[in-house]
């Protein structure tokens, strides 16, 4: 009767464990969760941010383009203007 009862504690004691080891990665797992989130979203702000810098670049790119292909021009004091 007393080895039953020893070999009962040893397998509560393992769940015990079990659940801890379990609880700990559920944590650890949690915490990564919020880091990569956090992450993300900084990541986004700054795609963001680089999408509008290219956009008015492209536009920047576009004007200048067109300048050029309109040659130099005169302007009102007779000088040539690039």
């Amino acid at each position: 009767m007393l080895r039953r009862h020893a070999d009962t504690c040893v397998g509560c004691d393992q769940a015990r464990r079990s659940r801890m080891r379990k609880q700990a990665e559920c944590e650890e797992l949690a915490a990564m969760v919020a880091q990569l989130s956090a992450e993300k979203a900084s990541l986004a702000a700054e795609n963001h941010g680089l999408r509008l810098e290219n956009t008015r670049l492209q536009a920047e790119n576009s004007a200048l383009q067109q300048l050029k292909l309109q040659g130099p021009t005169m302007g009102q004091d007779g000088a040539i203007k690039a």
